[in-house]
């Protein structure tokens, strides 16, 4: 009342009413204060925010959610990178419709490979040694999960034994992702 007496209006005030029938809404109160020939007459306008307030509510709690599992999920993610690390293993991914597939640091480092993170595809299968080469697409067919041992050159023309285990990702009949760990 005082802020419609020294400004002539207010807006924008939330408050809670309870309705007839006992439910109770927030609503958002403009008024004012105007001088209609010379007599005072006061206005004001009601608006129903209780909807709006709810979804904005929710989106706060759903980007609190967000932000949550976001780190969690870079927990996991460094946790995963101190395993490779350690355990000397890395991955590979490689998506449907891409032409590279995504390595690891881990197996960047088994292949002493530097800082690379993507290949063209196909180009891991021409260091296997010729001898295995037959195996490692045959189980790049299946994806089953089957372990394949096989040699592999490294850029320095080092052979070293790689063991990997492949699967593939399918959801709702749907190829989603071609990995492997490899070790």
């Amino acid at each position: 009342h005082e802020a419609l007496r020294s400004n002539g209006r207010v807006s924008g005030v939330e408050m809670q009413m309870r309705m007839r029938g006992g439910r109770t809404c927030l609503v958002s109160i403009d008024a004012g204060l105007e001088l209609v020939q010379g007599e005072p007459f006061h206005w004001g306008f009601l608006r129903d925010i209780t909807a709006e307030r709810s979804l904005e509510d929710g989106f706060v709690a759903g980007e609190m959610n967000l932000q949550a599992a976001n780190e969690v999920l870079n927990r996991q993610l460094k946790l995963y990178e101190m395993t490779e690390a350690v355990a000397k293993v890395g991955h590979w991914v490689m998506y449907p419709g891409e032409s590279v597939v995504h390595l690891s640091p881990g197996y960047a480092d088994i292949g002493r490979l530097g800082d690379v993170r993507q290949v063209p595809i196909g180009a891991h299968l021409q260091r296997v040694h010729p001898d295995e080469l037959a195996a490692v697409k045959q189980a790049l067919k299946r994806m089953d999960g089957e372990i394949v041992e096989h040699r592999w050159c490294q850029p320095t023309g080092t052979w070293i034994w790689l063991r990997m285990r492949m699967h593939r990702q399918i959801e709702h009949g749907v190829v989603k992702a071609d990995f492997a760990i490899v070790q």
